[in-house]
């Protein structure tokens, strides 16, 4: 526990770990010498040039690892303060190109913060129905002349219309909760605290791709491990950075570094290293108070990770701020933002040599060593224990929120797009494309292509090796060592297995219908004015679907549902039914609904429904959401009567098509 004291009025508590966390790691290192020696000794040939920068890549990808166990040793929670009182707060939320359901949800959020003073949306579309949208919710809108430094100007405008003590920024499709300000503003008493980040989750759990479900808890995607396990290990180091949504900050630390940095694709980290650098202070709050959605299919995933990576190479070889070089960082500080911007490095180069390393021991072994038996019993004895000593250390470090198989997975989803990111090196990344949220993409990319083709080029590996056992091979091209074909062969298999399930997730993902209304909620009760009584299996501002004890006899239904904040009703027109497993399923389409309805809808979706599911994952809980969500709740009910379409898109996606038949083919 770290103490408060008069100039750090914030206590930290450590998050219980199991005892042998501590001696593992220099048990892990102590284990590593004899691994490197073997190295040394069995892989580095004068002959053959290329075995030295492979033993280099793995003795960095070596020290990566013992650096990410050094800084995850400890994870600290701040212990929550009560909000500063007589404080200005004004929340931002930039856009470009979302559409109009998506903004309005976010804003109406906003407008439901306990204590907000105004919310601004900053519209970088400059769209007429978006300032109308606006004006109709009571919110300020802001549209600049130009796009100039991309999201960092646009959120450098809004700063320039506000003179709040404290501004809060979320991205367009992240809803705060209404509680925000009361769970974040009290850690402003260090009056040297910049901002409190909290995680980024998504509500669309059912609709992105990179969520899987897992045995041992309720929600996992390929970012848990970032926000439960490495974000709060840099409250330790105070080094948890900004990650441009979901945040709140304190506006005389931004105009003391000129605003949010421009010129560079990730504003958030580059600002929150200028910050630091300046002696600012931050914290990371591991408590969901807002909630997003996650890209719904691999361009767009590809796309984010593109531009996340750029910008990390960008900031850590082309700019004047690098951790490298930024003077003001505590070598703490300069280590956690080395390994966080050094990650997508290793995503691209590192593992690809990986994936080609069963080919580079086909080529270099001949030289190496002439004893089969020898060399494989000493690969056996070392080689082989420690890497899955790896593996078993890197789980435990993360507190479970590594997962071995699914971890690796998007690894190799992500290879290419890290590859991409390398041009960060050359040059800094200002311009990106924008993430288009809610449209399932029909099309594959070339990141699709690029995982088919590695598929084929690695099986086309396991057939010249298994030809070379069966067909005698080896008398046309040279005899190659038993052990080295034994090898080669075990670690090509096992890294195709990965990159094969990772297709096979794509494919089925792709296939899967992309459903109308994305919240879902547990044992609500639903009544109609006609008699009907059921409950609700899923809802949105288009409309809901409910399974019902009867049909209901008219084309229109009055519903009323239940709720922890009182019965919200609500007419819609009956746009589809069937029966399945004895009820009645029907789906409605509202139309027309008051602000007052909107309001009461988002807070039981955010208040209610949203929290529900991610209750279990995160260290901080509200003691009312404790209900387990159940991954395999079927979906049948939804899809049997035909919901296919994307996730709230706007009439302008349509393409002259109804809302209620555009995307059938999913």
């Amino acid at each position: 526990m770290r103490i408060a004291t008069p100039e750090r009025p914030i206590t930290f508590v450590e998050e219980p770990a199991s005892w042998w966390i501590t001696p593992l790691l220099p048990l892990y290192v102590l284990l590593a010498i004899p691994y490197i020696v073997w190295r040394v000794e069995i892989s580095i040939s004068q002959h053959l040039w290329y075995t030295v920068p492979l033993f280099i890549v793995e003795m960095f990808s070596l020290l990566t690892t013992v650096l990410h166990l050094i800084l995850t040793r400890r994870l600290l929670h701040p212990v929550w303060l009560p909000p500063l009182e007589d404080r200005t707060v004004d929340a931002f939320i930039p856009t470009y190109n979302e559409s109009s359901d998506i903004v309005e949800m976010t804003a109406i959020g906003a407008l439901q913060i306990e204590g907000v003073r105004n919310v601004f949306i900053l519209d970088d579309g400059s769209r007429a129905h978006i300032h109308e949208l606006a004006d109709r919710i009571g919110a300020i809108y802001l549209a600049r002349h130009d796009n100039a430094h991309a999201k960092a100007g646009n959120m450098n405008f809004g700063l320039e219309h506000s003179d709040a003590e404290f501004v809060i920024f979320v991205d367009c499709d992240h809803v705060p909760q209404s509680s925000f300000i009361q769970r974040t503003l009290g850690y402003f008493r260090d009056e040297q605290l910049a901002f409190v980040q909290t995680p980024q989750v998504f509500y669309n759990f059912r609709g992105s791709i990179q969520f899987r479900k897992l045995p041992f808890r309720n929600l996992w995607n390929e970012q848990t491990m970032f926000y439960e396990n490495i974000q709060p290990a840099k409250n330790r180091f105070n080094a948890a950075f900004f990650c441009g949504s979901g945040a709140i900050l304190r506006r005389s630390a931004l105009d003391s570094v000129g605003g949010f940095a421009t010129g560079t694709a990730t504003e958030d980290i580059h600002t929150s290293l200028r910050l630091h650098a300046e002696g600012w202070r931050s914290v990371f709050l591991g408590e969901p108070l807002a909630h997003g959605i996650a890209p719904e299919d691999f361009k767009e995933y590809h796309a984010q990770r593109v531009r996340w990576g750029a910008g990390s190479l960008g900031l850590l070889f082309r700019t004047a701020d690098s951790p490298l070089v930024k003077r003001g960082l505590t070598p703490w500080q300069r280590l956690c933002y080395l390994a966080s911007t050094n990650a997508y490095f290793y995503g691209g180069v590192i593992r690809v040599v990986y994936l080609a390393f069963p080919v580079i021991i086909l080529l270099s072994v001949p030289f190496v060593s002439s004893d089969d038996r020898s060399y494989f019993m000493s690969y056996m004895s070392i080689a082989l224990p420690f890497f899955v000593l790896s593996i078993v250390v890197t789980y435990l470090y993360s507190r479970r929120t590594f997962h071995p198989v699914h971890s690796e997975q998007f690894n190799i989803a992500n290879i290419l797009a890290c590859l991409v990111a390398l041009k960060g090196v050359v040059k800094v990344q200002k311009k990106f494309r924008v993430s288009i949220k809610s449209k399932r993409v029909k099309e594959n990319p070339v990141a699709w292509s690029f995982l088919v083709s590695l598929a084929a080029i690695m099986g086309a590996a396991d057939a010249f090796m298994i030809s070379y056992w069966l067909l005698g091979l080896n008398a046309s091209i040279g005899a190659i060592p038993s052990h080295a074909i034994m090898l080669a062969f075990f670690w090509n298999t096992f890294n195709l297995a990965f990159v094969l399930s990772l297709v096979r997730y794509l494919r089925e993902f792709q296939k899967r219908p992309a459903l109308a209304f994305p919240f879902h909620p547990r044992d609500s009760a639903v009544n109609l004015a006609t008699g009907q009584r059921g409950h609700l299996e899923s809802i949105g501002f288009q409309g809901a679907v409910l399974a019902l004890d009867a049909f209901p006899a008219t084309t229109t239904a009055h519903m009323e549902v239940n709720t922890r904040y009182g019965p919200i009703i609500i007419s819609g027109l009956v746009s589809g039914r069937c029966a399945l497993d004895g009820r009645s399923v029907v789906q409605l389409t509202f139309s027309n609904l008051t602000l007052a309805q909107k309001h009461r809808l988002t807070q039981y979706f955010f208040g209610e429904i949203v929290p529900k599911h991610f209750a279990r994952d995160f260290a901080v809980k509200d003691q009312h959401t404790s209900t387990k969500y159940d991954w395999r709740v079927s979906h049948a009910p939804l899809n049997a009567i035909g919901l296919a379409h994307p996730l709230m898109s706007s009439p302008a996606d349509a393409d002259g098509q109804s809302e209620h038949t555009r995307h059938g083919e999913h």
